[in-house]
C-alpha cells in the first residue's frame, strides 16, 4: 500500500497516511493542487501532480442510505456509541465546518476546540449553543480505530478553512508566543500606571491619557486570556492590541511602542502564526 507525507501550513512534514486518507484531506480542503506531498520516499511535489489524489478511488465505499444502517467490516470494529447525525459548527474565523459525526464533535469539545459557547447545529437544525447539546459533553467510551484511516493525535491536521495553518494537536507554544503574551500584560500595566499618572498630575487637563488608560486595562485582559488555558480566541486581537500600544507614545509610553513593534515583528514569524492558528502569509 502507498504511503504518502505532506507539507503543512507550519512547514513541517505529516504522514505516512494511505490514499484514501488523503483524498480525505483534498475533499476537505486541507490540501489542495499547491500543497507539497510526497509518494513512498519521493521527492515532494505539488499535489496536482499525483492525479490518483483528485480522481475518485475505485476502493472507497459510496455512503450508506440514511435509512438503512451501515453494516461494520469485520477488519474494522465499530463502537455501537457512534451515532450517525451530522454537526457542524462555526469557528473562530465566522466560518461554518462539517459535517462531522458525534464521535469526532466530542474529541474537538475534549481538545477545547469547541466550548459551551460554541455555535452548533445537528442535522440541519438551527445553530444553538453547544451546551444546549449534553451529547457533545457527555463521555463516551473509546472507538478503536482502522488501521488503514487511524491518525496519530502528533500528525493529525487541524479542521481549519483553507489558508489557514495546519497544527499538531500537541503542538508545543514556541517561546515567541509566550514572550508575546507577557509583553502585552506589562504594556498594560504600564500603561495603566501611566494614564492614571498624567491625569492625577495634570488634574485630568492631559485628556489624552485617557486613551492610555483605556488601552492599559484592555492590554491586561487581553494578557490574561494569552496565558490563561484556553487564549485561542484571544490571539485574533494580538496586532489591534501591538498598535495600540505604538500609538500610546503620544502619553510618553516608549515601553508600550518598544512592545508593539517587537509584538508585531513576532507576529510575522511562521512558526508563531502557525501555532497561533493565523492565515500564512
Amino acid at each position: 500500500m502507498a504511503e504518502y507525507y505532506f507539507i503543512g501550513g507550519d512547514d513541517k512534514e505529516y504522514g505516512p497516511y494511505s490514499l484514501e486518507k488523503m483524498r480525505d484531506l483534498c475533499s476537505q480542503n486541507r490540501l489542495n493542487s499547491k500543497s507539497m506531498v510526497k509518494k513512498d520516499g519521493g521527492e515532494f511535489q505539488p499535489a496536482s501532480n499525483l492525479e490518483e489524489l483528485s480522481s475518485s478511488s475505485p476502493q472507497t465505499a459510496p455512503l450508506p442510505d440514511p435509512e438503512t444502517p451501515p453494516s461494520p467490516s469485520p477488519q474494522t470494529p465499530v463502537s455501537p456509541s457512534i451515532e450517525m447525525g451530522e454537526y457542524y459548527f462555526i469557528g473562530g474565523d465566522d466560518k461554518e465546518y462539517g459535517p462531522y459525526n458525534l464521535e469526532q464533535m466530542r474529541k474537538l469539545y475534549s481538545q477545547k476546540r469547541l466550548n459551551d459557547k460554541s455555535m452548533v447545529k445537528k442535522d440541519g437544525g438551527d445553530f444553538q449553543p453547544a451546551s444546549n447539546l449534553k451529547e457533545l459533553t457527555s463521555s463516551s467510551p473509546q472507538t478503536p480505530d482502522s488501521p488503514s484511516t487511524s491518525v496519530s493525535q502528533q500528525t493529525a491536521a487541524t479542521p481549519y478553512a483553507p489558508g489557514q495553518a495546519h497544527v499538531p494537536l500537541q503542538a508545543k507554544k514556541p517561546g515567541k508566543v509566550q514572550a508575546i503574551s507577557i509583553m502585552i500584560l506589562v504594556m498594560g500595566i504600564f500603561a495603566t500606571l501611566g494614564g492614571l499618572s498624567l491625569l492625577l498630575g495634570t488634574f485630568c487637563l492631559w485628556f489624552i491619557a485617557i486613551y492610555g488608560l483605556v488601552h492599559g486595562i484592555m492590554a491586561i485582559i487581553k494578557g490574561s486570556q494569552l496565558l490563561g488555558s484556553d487564549p485561542w480566541d484571544a490571539y485574533q486581537g494580538v496586532r489591534t492590541t501591538a498598535i495600540m500600544g505604538i500609538v500610546n507614545v503620544i502619553n510618553c509610553d516608549i515601553w508600550g511602542m518598544v512592545c508593539g513593534i517587537i509584538i508585531l515583528v513576532f507576529l510575522g514569524d511562521p512558526e508563531v502564526r502557525a501555532y497561533m492558528r493565523l492565515p500564512q502569509k
